[in-house]
């Protein structure tokens, strides 16, 4: 018969392999998704904004104000609503197909993404706090983020345009602390590449969980989401002097974009001669 002690040893030593043996596999389980070749993330069309989303008083006064001193005597005082949509948008500093990729990665496979449980939970947490407050899904809240977003001429007018790319130039009266936040996001958003039929993403996987990536991304979005938490912020509102007339280097006056037919002022349509006409200021102009 074996002594007790030698016994009370070999249970010990088996106890003490198999926590061994469980937190070896816990820290794989915790470390799973890929370390080399792609990860795909899906895009869709652009989500519609959410109908709750208005513009600011600030510019249906002063679009009511370009009307009003533009209207034809004994004319129908026009829509000023209308014509607001028709000349501005709500400009994108991070692209929506780069917000879409944030949330795509929240709900890609656990075996792409390194740290799954707490790389993933905490970019969603991040990103449920920046979206738009309502009940819209969590993609069309988040491509409609309210920190991420301020009221201009529609790009048809602007010389400087972004397109699908990020926003370079910040509006002069748009909070300094906002925008470095934001751009602090873009400065790690270069690890994913946009396809170029633009229906998904690409990032290497190398580069997104071996390298720290996620990481790097999620601490950003955690930042933003602080600020927007902090400030309650609400879209940029337009502020004319925050854009300039390319030809003149003078601020935008919205007058100008008033057009006509039959010598009625028309809501529906923009100003062919103002095309590429507007530019946010920059540091260099007076």
């Amino acid at each position: 018969m074996k002594p007790a002690s030698g016994n009370r040893t070999v249970r010990v030593l088996q106890q003490w392999l198999f926590a061994v043996f469980l937190m070896l596999a816990g820290a794989s389980s915790f470390a799973a998704g890929k370390t080399s070749g792609l990860i795909e993330l899906p895009i869709a069309a652009r989500p519609d904004i959410p109908t709750a989303i208005t513009w600011s008083a600030e510019l249906l006064n002063a679009a009511d104000t370009a009307l009003a001193a533009k209207n034809p005597p004994a004319a129908a005082v026009p829509n000023g609503l209308n014509w607001v949509r028709t000349n501005f948008s709500r400009h994108h500093i991070i692209p929506q197909q780069y917000l879409q990729a944030l949330v795509a990665i929240t709900q890609a496979p656990d075996s792409d993404i390194a740290d799954a449980d707490v790389g993933k939970v905490a970019l969603r947490k991040a990103l449920g706090k920046i979206r738009y407050p309502s009940a819209a899904p969590l993609l069309t809240g988040v491509v409609w983020a309210p920190v991420n977003l301020f009221e201009g001429p529609v790009g048809f007018l602007r010389s400087d345009e972004p397109g699908n790319d990020f926003e370079l130039n910040k509006p002069r009266s748009f909070d300094e602390k906002r925008w470095d936040a934001l751009r602090n996001v873009v400065h790690v958003m270069t690890v994913l590449e946009f396809s170029n039929e633009g229906s998904k993403f690409t990032v290497s996987a190398q580069t997104l969980n071996a390298r720290g990536g996620l990481a790097r991304l999620t601490e950003a979005v955690v930042a933003l989401a602080k600020y927007t938490d902090d400030n309650r912020v609400a879209i940029h509102r337009f502020s004319n002097t925050d854009w300039i007339d390319g030809r003149s280097l003078a601020a935008i006056n919205l007058q100008d974009l008033v057009g006509y037919s039959s010598s009625l002022i028309v809501t529906d349509s923009l100003v062919a001669s103002k095309k590429n006409a507007y530019r946010l200021k920059l540091k260099a102009d007076r």
